[in-house]
């Protein structure tokens, strides 16, 4: 599983914020979503890790076809 971390800062008027590094992209929402559950979102914020994607590993062997966007490359 992928290492990931949450910061959690409280400020004086109890306002919780929270911060996730690790995850890239759409996942990083998935995992921040683990948190959701504890009270209201009132903001939620992307850092430039947020645009980046995962790297997605492909097993192919010789001769394998990859077919992406619907087009054969």
């Amino acid at each position: 599983m992928q290492d990931f971390e949450f910061i959690v800062e409280i400020d004086v008027d109890g306002n919780v914020t929270t911060t996730v590094n690790g995850v890239k992209g759409q996942k990083c929402s998935e995992v921040a979503g683990l948190l959701a559950d504890l009270g209201q979102v009132t903001e939620d914020r992307h850092t430039p890790e947020w645009s980046e994607q995962e790297p997605i590993n492909l097993d192919l062997d010789q001769g394998d076809e990859l077919v992406v966007g619907g087009g054969l490359w």
